[in-house]
């Protein structure tokens, strides 16, 4: 038993040393974000729905279905370490979103940090070719 305790616990300190990350792509040379098809149908999913954050519950005051709404509540646009909104979201405070259901998904996460990151703007056309 402890020679796979310790086998496990080697194993797990070399692939957290052996474990280079590329540098995160700057922020000017990511394509442009839309918020109108790309980041509201995240929140209209998976936040904005029955019993969370949705018009009639406004679960902690919460209300995530439009520009306005999300904006207002935690979005400090350009920069998404300081947005609450996005905090919450990748469980840096609080509890994995949504509580029930699968979470916004680490994908969804980068869309909506790179949309905060370039100014959390109000755009539904956007340029796709970068």
């Amino acid at each position: 038993m402890k020679f796979t305790l310790f086998s496990l616990l080697t194993l797990l300190v070399v692939s957290f040393v052996a474990c280079e990350h590329d540098p995160p792509t700057p922020i000017s040379e990511l394509r442009e974000v839309c918020f109108e098809t790309e980041v509201l149908p995240i929140f209209q999913t998976q936040c904005a729905i029955s019993g969370c954050h949705n018009s009639i519950t406004k679960e902690r005051g919460y209300v995530l279905d439009t520009y306005e709404n999300i904006l207002k509540k935690g979005v400090e646009p350009n920069q998404s370490s300081n947005s609450l909104l996005y905090e919450v979201m990748s469980n840096k405070i609080g509890g994995i979103m949504p509580p029930s259901g699968p979470p916004v998904n680490a994908d969804q996460r980068a869309l909506i940090r790179a949309w905060i990151d370039q100014g959390a703007k109000n755009n539904a056309v956007c340029d796709t070719l970068k």
